[in-house]
């Protein structure tokens, strides 16, 4: 596999690689495939990824049927690989019949290697998988953003739930607010995202002062809530949950299935997206609120 080729997929979603290696190993000498068997394929392909990347305790990785694979593949994989020049433009309509094709300066830098080619595209899939679901603590930006709140009080029925609370966070910084039951903690929570008004104290987000704003005004400058309790559409897929949520957004078709897409691999949400959300485990089901969260 080419350097070129290794940078542009690094990093990214490792659908992208693993479809290549798919289409790698089933096409002829033309560098074609029927698009069926290219999602059967894929679908063995991205069993055999789970299993070794996870062991055979990583039960939802047998969740993916063909009829999904091949989803996945016409709406969301191969027209990225057809935007980067790595396939052929796409036949339309397109059914299992149809051809899918290496686009010709992918196919005369791989075919020659096919073999190693395919096991390095295998490789970057793996490596991409076992990153999104094993990755550790974030990295904090240089010039990250803060957030921050100087003497917040709250006072209930003469009693001082909270008193003079005094807290920083940093851009990629993940804190914990501890203490036993009745400590304030959730009550210091819903005062910084707006929920409750304190009586005392102020909050900024970098130098502005979002005290008095309401709670959606927040949540416009990335203040987000995560309820406790499920907030998803138990009938919806998953990616109709998430796209729920970005249709409430001023944006265009092509912006919301990017964004979806993104949001998707973020949380390692893909290989569930037509998944119905009661189907989730509890896992699952919190990974898809984070999602919804984040749009």
């Amino acid at each position: 596999m080419t350097d070129p080729l290794r940078s542009l997929l690094a990093g990214r979603d490792p659908s992208l690689s693993l479809a290549l290696a798919a289409l790698l190993g089933r096409a002829g000498l033309d560098g074609a495939v029927a698009f069926g068997d290219l999602a059967v394929a894929y679908r063995e392909d991205y069993l055999a990824l789970r299993q070794r990347a996870f062991g055979e305790s990583r039960h939802e990785g047998g969740v993916l049927s063909v009829d999904q694979a091949r989803r996945h593949l016409a709406q969301s994989v191969l027209p990225r690989l057809a935007t980067d020049r790595l396939l052929a433009a796409l036949p339309e309509p397109l059914d299992d019949a149809s051809l899918i094709r290496f686009h010709p300066d992918t196919w005369n830098a791989l075919e020659p290697g096919r073999g190693p080619a395919r096991h390095q595209l295998l490789e970057l899939a793996v490596e991409a998988v076992q990153a999104a679901e094993t990755a550790g603590s974030p990295v904090r930006a240089v010039e990250g953003g803060l957030l921050g709140a100087r003497g917040l009080t709250k006072i209930y029925r003469r009693r001082r739930v909270v008193d003079e609370v005094h807290l920083e966070l940093r851009q990629g910084e993940i804190v914990g607010l501890l203490g036993p039951n009745g400590a304030g903690k959730t009550t210091t929570f819903y005062m910084i995202v707006g929920l409750v008004r304190p009586d005392a104290g102020r909050i900024f987000l970098d130098d502005e002062d979002i005290s008095a704003l309401p709670m959606y005004q927040r949540a416009r400058r990335g203040i987000g809530y995560l309820a406790q309790e499920p907030s998803v559409f138990r009938k919806l897929t998953v990616q109709e949950n998430v796209m729920a949520i970005l249709e409430t957004l001023p944006l265009s078709d092509a912006e919301r299935t990017e964004r979806l897409e993104r949001l998707l691999d973020d949380l390692s949400l893909k290989h569930l997206r037509s998944a119905k959300a009661y189907t989730l485990s509890g896992g699952g089901r919190r990974r898809l609120d984070i999602t919804r969260a984040l749009v």
